[in-house]
């Protein structure tokens, strides 16, 4: 689709204003658009703040995302909360200990080279969150089998 105007960088201090009240409405709809999953889940982040684990609440958390498998793009959506907990891998290795502590269990595991991206899920509902984690701790989660 083609923009109706192309996007010209903010230079004057009403321009400037007028990119952050956007971004920040922008933010706000990402926000009430995941607002019954974030609901769903404030317990577990409870408990993980209680732990001395910190989720991020900025931009690039606390979103939905589409967790369908690649293979499966014709089906229907699976939503899940993308939560990230830091640049720190240890601090992503500990939030998905937590989880799981808190009885999560593992749905799918995407892995890169370094990162890898771990689907969670609370049995018996459709809650689903999306973590980051070290391939060390995901390899350790990868069924028997699947290695």
């Amino acid at each position: 689709m083609k923009r109706l105007k192309p996007y010209k960088h903010p230079t004057t201090y009403y321009a400037i204003v007028e990119h952050a009240n956007q971004a920040h409405a922008r933010r706000i709809a990402e926000l009430k658009q995941a607002a019954k999953y974030i609901i769903a889940i404030e317990r577990d982040l409870d408990q993980l703040a209680a732990q001395g684990i910190f989720v991020d609440v900025g931009e690039y958390s606390m979103h939905l995302r589409d967790c369908r498998p690649s293979s499966d793009l014709s089906g229907r959506s699976q939503w899940a909360l993308r939560i990230a907990t830091g640049i720190f891998s240890e601090t992503s290795d500990r939030a998905v200990r937590a989880f799981l502590a808190l009885g999560w269990i593992v749905e799918r595991i995407d892995s890169d080279t370094r990162y890898a991206n771990l689907l969670l899920r609370r049995p018996k509902t459709r809650s689903r969150v999306l973590l980051d984690c070290s391939a060390k701790l995901a390899q350790s989660l990868q069924p028997q089998g699947a290695r």
